[in-house]
């Protein structure tokens, strides 16, 4: 297996390709992230990696915010329920239901019109059914962080 910082690279050089990119892939990308420091900055640096992801495709279209940072939010808190220093491996034990895409954990937390709406896809749109386990506040910082690997 890869480690988090070969991922990265894999993901960012073109290596992983979206017949290789899929539910569980996105959602190690999203924990990378937020593995290297604070909530803004792995948000701002998932969305600049996706969207480039996209960009490379011609499929920009297909970026979507709210279901971009939700899907952070539900995983940042997933994070937190965990010891301080767990790695991916331990991540994916603990939270199998995440890496079920017939479960979508969007669903629980908004209506479909909701998450299916022109402006959600758009723009970050609260939930409307409960709230997400993690939040923050815009504007979103830059901040370089370190990835680190299950050893």
């Amino acid at each position: 297996m890869m480690t988090n910082s070969e991922f990265v690279w894999a993901f960012r050089n073109g290596t992983l390709t979206p017949s290789t990119f899929h539910h569980e892939q996105h959602l190690r990308l999203a924990y990378i992230h937020l593995s290297a420091g604070l909530l803004e900055t792995a948000v701002e640096s998932f969305r600049k990696d996706l969207q480039m992801f996209l960009s490379k495709l011609g499929e920009e279209s297909k970026y979507h915010e709210t279901i971009t940072v939700a899907f952070l939010l539900i995983v940042k808190g997933r994070m937190d329920q965990l010891k301080a220093n767990h790695c991916w491996d331990e991540f994916r034990c603990e939270h199998a239901d995440l890496f079920d895409p017939s479960r979508n954990m969007l669903f629980l937390h908004y209506r479909s019109e909701t998450l299916h709406s022109e402006e959600a896809r758009q723009r970050f749109v609260s939930p409307d059914i409960i709230p997400l386990p993690a939040s923050f506040q815009f504007p979103l910082p830059i901040i370089p962080g370190v990835l680190k690997d299950c050893n």
